[in-house]
């Protein structure tokens, strides 16, 4: 507790004279309270003006509050709550303050304050996040991804490549949910070297994932796609077991007007659903209308010929749930064979079929 006039200390307590260090209250009376202060406030104003303003508040209203950064002599820094009183005495214009170190209650009330941010962000992480890959979930997908849309310069240079891994349901049917989902953030590692500073990589659902190229022309995606699939094939070893897996790639490219990202990734899926329609290894390409015109009575006489060919899935997954390792293989040296479709919403597919690797 302390009275001040206008020059300074007027008188204080034995408990202010503790909290300022000070032996005597002789050595304290006359001292303007901004003497046991650093020069500057928390706000970077000379504590001096700080407490001149906060003393004539007092006289005009009657009472004021404030926080006061107090420094002793050894020069420890502390924070006050300040409490003033005006006092009217013989005439004069007194004050009477009450001090109250909180310097540790703000101190904990800010560490809260930092943890309750932290775990705020991490929620807002976790609910924007795979929790099994790290990789962003779809709703951040497609917030993320629609922004970069909107954004991007050269629309004919973004790209989308869905990705599915055939019959992933087999992995955890004969080897276990754990090891299935050791697989999954092994194909999600895998995936990670395909995705550059500038695109968006995320899993979409159980077995789906999903990369946004947004500087990529349409022959540079499809070669990314061609390398995507060689990469998922390599053996993928979880715990013990040793097994492969294949993976189903629809590409799809934005164009001039630019579309939303949901119409992409409409083509794009449509395009990785003909891909394993047509069995492992294969790739597909959404390609617009106006490019593809000659392929539809291509495609229809294909359906007609050769009809649907079954999903399949090269996989080390013996009935007994054991695991083979698979034998090398060398890919044959011809090219891959086009196999247009007709895809949903007037968009042409042309699926290119792999040959087989012979042992």
């Amino acid at each position: 507790m302390v009275f001040l006039d206008e020059d300074g200390l007027l008188d204080c307590n034995d408990a202010a004279l503790r909290l300022f260090g000070i032996d005597s209250r002789e050595h304290a009376i006359g001292l303007p309270l901004h003497a046991f202060a650093p020069p500057t406030q928390a706000d970077g104003r000379p504590s001096a003006q700080v407490f001149a303003e906060g003393r004539s508040k007092v006289i005009e209203s009657g009472v004021e509050r404030f926080d006061w950064q107090f420094q002793r002599p050894d020069g420890e820094t502390l924070l006050l709550d300040v409490i003033l009183h005006a006092v009217h005495m013989g005439g004069g214009e007194i004050v009477h303050g009450i001090l109250r170190d909180v310097t540790a209650q703000r101190l904990a009330a800010r560490e809260l304050e930092i943890a309750r941010l932290a775990a705020e962000s991490s929620l807002r992480h976790l609910s924007r996040q795979d929790a099994l890959t790290g990789l962003p979930n779809r709703s951040l997908f497609l917030e993320e991804g629609q922004r970069r849309i909107d954004a991007v310069r050269q629309p004919d240079r973004v790209c989308l490549l869905c990705i599915d891994v055939d019959n992933f349901r087999r992995v955890n049917e004969a080897l276990g949910e754990a090891v299935g989902d050791g697989a999954l953030r092994a194909i999600g590692e895998r995936l990670r070297h395909f995705a550059g500073s500038a695109d968006l990589l995320a899993r979409l659902g159980s077995d789906e994932f999903a990369l946004l190229l947004t500087d990529c022309s349409a022959d540079a995606a499809a070669e990314i796609a061609r390398r995507l699939v060689a990469e998922q094939e390599e053996p993928l070893t979880v715990g013990d077991h040793r097994f492969n897996v294949t993976v189903s790639v629809g590409v799809a490219c934005l164009g001039t007007p630019a579309q939303s990202l949901e119409g992409l990734m409409q083509q794009a899926t449509t395009a990785m659903n003909v891909a394993r329609q047509n069995g492992p290894r294969r790739l597909a390409d959404v390609c617009r209308t106006d490019e593809c015109r000659h392929a539809r009575s291509l495609a229809a006489r294909k359906r007609v010929a050769h009809g649907a060919r079954a999903p399949a899935i090269r996989s080390a997954l013996p009935a007994a749930g054991g695991i083979a390792e698979q034998p090398d293989r060398r890919r044959r040296s011809s090219g891959a064979v086009a196999e247009p479709e007709i895809g949903a919403a007037g968009a042409a597919i042309v699926s290119l079929r792999w040959p087989r690797r012979s042992a």
